[in-house]
């Protein structure tokens, strides 16, 4: 199975690219919007492709989505429902 972590980074990276912002490397303790300068709706749109890519929603059931803060939050979320879901 695809590591959570790449997969997160890569649809973050991949909306980035869209919206034209140049990430910096990422690492799990970045802040989405205060330090990555990401939108709510950018954010939005990671969830979804995250949704499809690993075929889950963690927001649906496990974690509330205004727990999310970080690239971290993000990825222990899906962590959470994945093995939920095993």
């Amino acid at each position: 199975m695809e590591s959570i972590e790449a997969a997160v980074f890569d649809e973050l990276q991949h909306v980035a690219a869209v919206r034209g912002l140049a990430l910096p490397a990422l690492v799990r303790r970045q802040r989405l919007i205060d330090e990555l300068g990401l939108r709510s709706l950018d954010l939005a749109h990671v969830v979804a492709a995250l949704d499809r890519r690993l075929r889950v929603d963690p927001f649906l059931r496990h974690v509330p989505i205004t727990k999310i803060a970080t690239v971290g939050d993000l990825c222990d979320a899906y962590s959470i429902a994945l093995r939920d879901a095993a």
